[in-house]
């Protein structure tokens, strides 16, 4: 995989990695040479048909406890501010994988703990390159959450995904969820025409990408990121090596081990079969 010279967070190709084939899905970058994150580890000279990892596992980076505080970093929050357990979610509202994540793994984890103050859900904005619709409606939310409705214009963009991010004037359409969720339409045109939310969305993108982030959803649970590296062909390549494993994964097999793991105050790691075609959890 080659790398790039120089970080744009507005020029980042995409692709989709073996994670599709686990039954998640991650719109994932390449890496890059000057941001902070671990490089795949690349075969041997040689050895490229190696079924065997040739190298050590690449670590899966867990942050310090002011790390993890600043994964909040003035964004929307969904929850208790005192809840034992933070959900940091980098996520693109065109990404189709973050919209199952939102729809069948964020929703039941509000349901049996962001409702009990068990965790809070924070949302950070990851607009990938290729979803041209992606940084418009990350702007829509934020103007929305001027006004106090991110979370009902997040749910609405995710809900209406296949309709906005197909259509040629997806500007109007989000002004119109503006109207339909009765906003000051006015206030939210000025906010939406001028594009005032870019400098903060820019800022989470290369948060993300310096704390690891290679895709999305990219999750992180009381300041370890939900990934891990499994060996494996890769499709792209065509060789074996490291590939960092992440994105859509399920409530109740991932998530929901996890978020117990944490309120019992255990370790935990994700486990895959030696094909990296099934995840598990294992706690400590």
């Amino acid at each position: 995989m080659e790398q790039q010279r120089s970080f744009n967070p507005w020029m980042i190709a995409t692709f989709v990695l073996v994670g599709v084939v686990l039954g998640f899905g991650v719109s994932q970058i390449p890496y890059f040479k000057n941001a902070n994150t671990t490089q795949t580890a690349a075969v041997n000279a040689g050895q490229e048909d190696s079924t065997k990892p040739t190298s050590p596992e690449p670590e899966i980076k867990v942050l310090s406890a002011d790390q993890a505080t600043q994964l909040i970093d003035g964004d929307p929050v969904k929850g208790d501010a005192n809840a034992p357990v933070t959900l940091v979610e980098f996520s693109d509202f065109q990404c189709p994988y973050c919209s199952r994540f939102a729809q069948s793994t964020i929703a039941p984890i509000e349901e049996a703990y962001v409702k009990s103050g068990k965790v809070k859900v924070v949302f950070r904005d990851y607009p990938l390159d290729n979803h041209p619709n992606a940084l418009p409606a990350a702007n829509a939310a934020e103007c929305a959450n001027e006004q106090g409705k991110f979370w009902e214009m997040h749910d609405k963009l995710f809900s209406a995904q296949d309709v906005w991010s197909q259509s040629d004037k997806s500007a109007d359409v989000l002004k119109g969820y503006a109207k339909e969720l009765r906003l000051d339409t006015k206030k939210f045109n000025s906010c939406f025409d001028t594009q005032k939310y870019n400098d903060e969305i820019k800022k989470d993108l290369m948060a993300g990408t310096l704390l690891g982030v290679q895709g999305t959803p990219g999750s992180f649970v009381n300041g370890k990121e939900v990934a891990r590296y499994c060996w494996g062909m890769n499709p792209y390549t065509q060789k074996y090596e490291w590939q960092k494993m992440s994105g859509a994964m399920p409530f109740e097999t991932v998530f929901r081990p996890i978020i117990d793991a944490e309120l019992a105050g255990k370790k935990w790691q994700l486990e895959f079969d030696s094909a990296c075609r099934s995840v598990t959890v294992k706690v400590d």
